[in-house]
């Protein structure tokens, strides 16, 4: 099946139908919707359906990699713990506390109590693998979408860079909704170019795509800045002259239902934040420091990566714009997904970037939360692969594109955010009747509850700590020492866990910060190991109560 060309049909004045002309003759939707689906997948070659398993099973063999020995740390604790509740006490929390990424919760609390069926334990991996899945979809999904429009070599180049991506690969390896969001904006993407030239049936694509971007701002709230892109991409539609503008004239009237239907389903939400405010207070203002850090994260921290990535992608947008110009017309460069996807990576950027300045700061500009717009670059840059003249050269920069994109994956991507797990083993070593325990942090307090949970920390070292989570008030307490003082004269020994991050509040740092040098100064010290992670120090240590 070629890609879609932006020359016009002989008898129509719309680009050809994406599905085919056996789709175009029945209804999408209903209770023939599988056989549809299998006629789409149908129409590849027997190389498609190769290379789609394949990049499946490899995005999810690098995503499974030592993720089993990965310690949970505090935000995936946080996740596990709300999908932890009952049905009623989730729904609660979430709508009078914590909202986002509620339907990632809902469907991670519907996996747990799957598994909890058959007596599987929510272990690292079991708690993981929902991520991990969604993360292999959202490969699929590219990969279809790069060899429905340019090719094979695009989606095949597209899909390994996306699996190898660094920010990905964190994202799918976190009990977190990112990957579900990512799965979510692209199926979103390419439903709306097929809900744009398809023939028959559009308004049925149009509701796919409605539900769809509905489902995405569930998943998570940044996936708005996607929907804001998919509004610029359509404007600009409307006024390139190209056959595109004539299936964005035709589409107008169902875009702006869509628009004003994902309005009102997201209604809730909108409240909600403007109500509650921003939930990402640890997300600093943006800056040109936060934008090169998200940049170097994105290339895998790996300069020669990064500009390679960077002259792919400049690439692709080059030639799809020269075949544009001179021709008009283009089986091989077509400009309204090119327009899509560039729409799809810089739009949520910059937005992220002007919202997080320093006077208005919505605490949106963070580099795990552009996750989102990692899909569309890995497309332009295996467009740019595509896109040279002579074969060898295709195959050599698609060649070098994805053996850097391997070779620039850290180290750290396979760690641990924080390594409580670690701490729990060191502390039940160490472990004599009667011992108490005191978290710097929620994450702490977090983290070694679930593990508690699973049985490997003792449940009396939690009974009473002065700084617990919970569900009921909200949150955490805050650290006290006149707490730890009156904790203290009950446990002969005391663990003390400070788990602090970069990004916590000034006030949980003094806090930690007075905690361990009031313990320091009362106590001896008769313990002490750092636990090196991703995203900050986990140290414990354990003091002798003089009485």
């Amino acid at each position: 099946m070629r890609p879609i060309a932006d020359a016009p049909l002989r008898n129509a004045s719309v680009p050809t139908d994406l599905i085919g002309r056996r789709l175009q003759r029945r209804p999408l939707i209903g209770p023939r919707l599988l056989p549809r689906v299998a006629a789409l997948v149908g129409t590849w070659t027997i190389g498609d359906r190769v290379a789609a398993v394949a990049l499946v099973a490899l995005a999810m063999a690098i995503d499974l990699f030592r993720v089993a020995d990965m310690s949970v740390w505090g935000d995936e604790a946080f996740s596990i713990g709300l999908a932890s509740l009952s049905w009623p006490e989730l729904w609660h929390y979430a709508w009078t506390t914590e909202v986002n990424m509620v339907l990632y919760h809902a469907l991670l609390k519907g996996w747990l109590d799957l598994s909890a069926v058959f007596g599987i334990p929510p272990v690292e991996l079991v708690v993981r693998l929902p991520s991990v899945a969604f993360g292999g979809l959202a490969v699929l999904v590219v990969f279809w979408t790069g060899r429905r429009f340019w090719g094979a070599t695009v989606g095949v180049v597209a899909a390994a860079l996306l699996l190898l991506n660094h920010v990905m690969l964190l994202m799918s390896r976190y009990t977190r909704s990112y990957t579900l969001e990512v799965f979510l904006v692209c199926l979103g993407s390419c439903v709306l170019l097929v809900a744009l030239t398809a023939l028959r049936h559009r308004a049925r694509w149009w509701a796919v795509y409605a539900l769809i971007m509905t489902a995405a701002l569930y998943a998570h709230l940044f996936s708005g800045l996607v929907v804001a892109a998919h509004v610029v991409a359509f404007i600009a539609l409307l006024w390139l002259p190209t056959q595109w503008r004539d299936a964005a004239r035709r589409s107008l009237r169902a875009m702006a239902i869509c628009l004003v239907a994902i309005s009102a389903a997201a209604l809730p939400l909108l409240v909600f934040a403007a109500t509650h405010g921003s939930p990402n207070l640890h997300v600093p203002p943006s800056s040109p420091y936060e934008v090169a850090r998200a940049l170097w994260n994105i290339a895998g921290r790996s300069v020669w990566y990064g500009l390679l990535l960077a002259g792919a992608t400049a690439a692709g947008i080059v030639f799809t714009l020269r075949a544009w110009r001179t021709r008009r017309r283009s089986r091989v460069f077509p400009l309204g997904p090119a327009v899509v996807l560039c729409s799809w990576l810089a739009v949520p950027f910059v937005l992220a970037y002007v919202a997080s300045q320093p006077r208005l700061n919505l605490h949106l500009f963070a580099w795990g939360y552009l996750v989102v717009v990692v899909p569309a670059l890995c497309l332009l840059a295996g467009v740019g692969a595509a896109a040279l003249p002579r074969h060898l050269a295709r195959f050599a920069l698609a060649t070098c594109l994805v053996i850097a994109a391997a070779l620039a994956i850290p180290e750290d991507s396979f760690t641990a955010g924080q390594d409580f797990r670690t701490a729990g083993v060191w502390i039940v070593e160490n472990y004599q009747a009667r011992d108490g325990l005191v978290c710097s942090t929620w994450s702490c307090a977090l983290s070694l509850s679930y593990y508690e949970r699973l049985g490997r920390i003792p449940t009396a070292l939690l009974d009473a700590s002065p700084v617990q989570w919970s569900w009921t008030r909200g949150g955490a307490s805050p650290l006290d020492v006149a707490d730890i003082q009156r904790y203290a004269q009950v446990h002969p020994r005391i663990f003390f866990v400070e788990s602090v991050l970069d990004g916590d509040l000034a006030e949980v740092k003094v806090r930690a910060a007075t905690a361990r040098e009031w313990l320091d100064d009362h106590y001896a010290l008769l313990g002490d190991i750092p636990l090196a992670s991703l995203a900050g120090t986990v140290r414990v240590r354990l003091y002798a109560v003089d009485r």
